[in-house]
């Protein structure tokens, strides 16, 4: 994940955790109801520097 150029982040971070999800079916197709994500840990990552983003 990365955060755009003025943003509050000011490093980067790795996260550790899992997904939660529930489906629904639609007409033959899935589709995600809902997603939760539950982080175990959260690590700073040092000497980080957001990747350059172009603009269109």
């Amino acid at each position: 994940m990365s955060f755009p150029p003025g943003s509050s982040c000011k490093e980067g971070f790795r996260g550790y955790g899992e997904y939660h999800d529930t489906y629904t079916r639609i007409h033959g197709h899935w589709y995600i109801d809902s997603s939760l994500l539950i982080r175990f840990r959260v690590d700073p990552v040092p000497n980080w520097t957001a990747p350059a983003t172009s603009v269109t």
